[in-house]
């Protein structure tokens, strides 16, 4: 019987142990080779990172239940490698989530108390960006699947239940011009951490387009997360344009 691919790989590049840990969680399809220069530029700012990529298998297969699966079994991984690096000394741990990333991080977030400070970099309604790349929608469509069936199906990962946030610091960044995740929408997903206990800041990048704004996001991955744990202001982050990319 042939066995099925994994559905995401990780790689760590540990520091001291009193280093800060970020999980960094790719977007779809990103090879953590790909964005090995934002990684570079978060170890060189005193950060460990624990990187993960994940397969487009995820969608391409038109299996709805392979994103529960995927979201579960990162979670349980980032559990492990806490409980592991807590044992090492390392008491600090934070992430980064990009795209489908953040979707991911959003879910540990509800599981993981140990997470404290982090990048929500873009994220979305994962029915609607299926449906916005066509051989997505055409395959899920010939499987038998609307929009709504899957934002039905996906509906307890997008709104997941949150346990008590006191004292977590999240940073959510995005475009208005973003069509996954455009600023006037964030407020449904944000709500529910700041209800949580959540401390909630919101950044505009000045750039148009899903995939840019998330590249943006990567380059200023360091000052960003200055900022989500309380460390630095906006100004690294400000009057990003397009033809910056």
């Amino acid at each position: 019987m042939k066995r099925s691919a994994p559905l995401f790989t990780v790689k760590s590049l540990l520091l001291a142990a009193e280093a800060p840990v970020v999980f960094f969680a790719c977007p779809l399809g990103t090879k953590v080779w790909k964005v090995r220069w934002a990684i570079k530029s978060l170890t060189e700012a005193g950060y460990s990172v624990v990187a993960y990529e994940f397969t487009e298998e995820i969608f391409t297969g038109a299996e709805p239940e392979k994103l529960h699966q995927l979201v579960s079994e990162v979670c349980r991984d980032i559990q492990k490698k806490i409980v592991a690096l807590k044992i090492s000394g390392t008491c600090d741990f934070g992430f980064f989530g990009s795209s489908l990333g953040a979707f991911i991080m959003y879910n540990c977030i509800a599981a993981i108390p140990e997470l404290r400070w982090g990048v929500l970099n873009t994220a979305g309604d994962a029915a609607h960006a299926v449906f916005t790349k066509r051989k997505l929608r055409r395959s899920h469509s010939k499987a038998g699947y609307t929009q709504d069936e899957l934002r039905e199906l996906w509906g307890p990962m997008q709104f997941p239940r949150f346990r008590d946030l006191d004292g977590l610091k999240i940073l959510l960044v995005s475009s208005n011009k973003d069509r996954l995740l455009p600023l006037s929408e964030v407020d449904i997903y944000m709500e529910p951490l700041r209800t949580a206990g959540a401390e909630v800041d919101i950044m505009e990048l000045n750039v148009y387009g899903h995939m840019p704004s998330v590249v943006v996001g990567l380059r200023r991955a360091v000052p960003l997360l200055a900022m989500a744990r309380g460390e630095g202001d906006a100004e690294a982050v400000t009057d990003l344009r397009d033809d910056e990319l």
